[in-house]
């Protein structure tokens, strides 16, 4: 039997021609077909974008990112929620960074691990701006800063659960 999960997909921007190639993708990790609905992206107006709830087996957000991942034209953003047995994860993808994986906790804040913050402490010398740098591109920063101004349309809107078969 497989831990359940359950999360968030999040397209903040999509080329028409790839929304049916999406959807085939997410279907396969999920088990299920799964029809998304598409809305306008204002920010890029040759672009569309969708929320959308996921259930099904942990570890599915890394699956899913990893099959969208090859669309280098997509936005997107997919999180699976911590449960007791498994922590939480977030994926951020644009064009021009590729793709950036953050650990979450149950409360939803992200967190860097212990062996990575010793490490970044070790590549930063004594010099604390060059750590304060690197602590916040290991937590995204710049994939914040770039996504931002596509969040603002999906936001405030509901969204509808996936569930995975089995």
């Amino acid at each position: 039997m497989f831990s359940n999960s359950s999360g968030v997909i999040q397209i903040h921007s999509a080329p028409k021609a790839l929304t049916s190639h999406v959807e085939w993708a997410i279907s396969g990790v999920l088990g299920s077909p799964v029809h998304l609905r598409w809305e306008q992206q204002p920010v890029a107006p040759a672009m569309l974008c969708v929320a959308q709830k996921w259930a099904g087996p942990a570890g599915s957000a890394a699956r899913i990112a990893s099959a969208l991942f090859g669309w280098r034209e997509l936005r997107f953003e997919i999180s699976e929620d911590a449960t007791a047995p498994n922590d939480g994860t977030h994926f951020m993808h644009t064009p021009t960074l590729g793709i950036h994986r953050v650990h979450v906790d149950a409360t939803g804040s992200t967190y860097i691990t212990e062996a990575r913050l010793q490490r970044l402490c070790d590549e930063s010398g004594d010099s604390m701006a060059a750590f304060r740098e690197s602590v916040a591109q290991e937590l995204g920063r710049a994939w914040d800063d770039e996504l931002d101004v596509f969040r603002a349309r999906i936001m405030d809107r509901s969204v509808t659960w996936l569930h995975s078969v089995g």
